[in-house]
């Protein structure tokens, strides 16, 4: 089994895969931008990590995603604008890939 970090964990898509990955056996950690969307996060048996694509850098998205092997991105500007467009969809995969390279993580989901 996986441990797969999951960005965009209370998001569309997100918050159907949680429970089929868990579901499966894989270890989940979910990057959520709401302090209250945590416990909702334990009940699927995800461990909930704060923090917001936008804000973070490759950096912290490393540090956040320590101890996995597989990353899913699944977060989505979802038509707020060129600049959260941009942000989200054009430098939120890019933040993903630098991290992935830092930590080891070799399987990317888009």
């Amino acid at each position: 089994m996986s441990n797969i970090f999951l960005i965009g964990a209370t998001g569309g898509v997100g918050s159907r895969l949680s429970p089929k990955l868990v579901e499966a056996g894989h270890t989940v950690k979910g990057l959520h931008r709401k302090p209250e969307q945590a416990d909702d996060l334990r009940k699927q048996g995800v461990e909930p990590v704060l923090g917001n694509i936008i804000d973070m850098t490759a950096d912290d998205l490393a540090s956040a995603m320590n101890g996995c092997d597989t990353a899913v991105f699944s977060a989505g500007a979802a038509g707020s604008g060129r600049d959260k467009t941009t942000a989200i969809d054009g430098e939120g995969p890019e933040k993903l890939i630098e991290a992935a390279r830092a930590t080891g993580v070799n399987r990317i989901y888009l």
